[in-house]
């Protein structure tokens, strides 16, 4: 679960950086969307995405991977 945590917390400087930045495609829609992401990735939140599925922190990283494949297999078969 480290490595999600500092993911989470890479994913927040990213986004407060563009925040920062001043660009003007950064609009609170996207930025509201982008912490959602942020959210995903964080361990002390238990949430699910509309893309991303639910979150699983209590799976092991091979429980999490087999689940991703099937996943691909089941959305990618014809």
């Amino acid at each position: 679960m480290m490595i999600e945590a500092v993911r989470s917390a890479i994913t927040r400087e990213y986004i407060q950086a563009m925040i920062d930045s001043g660009n003007e495609d950064i609009t609170p829609e996207w930025i509201e969307w982008a912490l959602k992401k942020a959210d995903w990735y964080d361990p002390s939140i238990a949430t699910e995405d509309e893309y991303l599925g639910k979150r699983q922190h209590e799976k092991s990283a091979e429980e999490k991977e087999k689940f991703l494949q099937d996943s691909i297999r089941k959305s990618w078969y014809w």
